[in-house]
């Protein structure tokens, strides 16, 4: 799989439904990153892309600033499915799934917060 961002580092996990990673990743100096992983599996994997970055937002919760002493690191976090035509058997991918340019700044369907303390 071959993505883009435009600042990095961004955490990039593809994990499957049991939220089992399959590969993780940073992007690099020009936000690109390269991921693919597998697993040996009866059943189909449905793998999807999980990202967590800090664009438009200053890492702490509110949340966290009124219950905590200290605040922790927080993160926006959204995924993206991985099409099931690019989840193939073996090891070695046969194609890439290109996502193309993501503006981060924005706001994603069923994107979190998601602190470290």
């Amino acid at each position: 799989m071959t993505f883009l961002f435009i600042n990095f580092p961004y955490s990039i996990s593809v994990s499957s439904v049991s939220d089992v990673p399959l590969a993780q990743g940073f992007s690099n100096s020009e936000g690109r990153f390269n991921v693919s992983g597998s697993k040996r599996e009866v059943s189909t994997i449905e793998p999807y892309l999980s990202i967590f970055h800090r664009c438009n937002h200053d890492g702490v919760s509110a949340y966290f600033m009124q219950s905590a002493t200290e605040s922790p690191l927080c993160y926006k976090h959204f995924w993206i499915a991985i099409p099931k035509n690019f989840v193939v058997q073996g090891a070695t991918p046969t194609k890439v799934f290109n996502i193309g340019r993501i503006n981060l700044a924005g706001e994603f369907s069923g994107e979190s917060t998601d602190c470290i303390n």
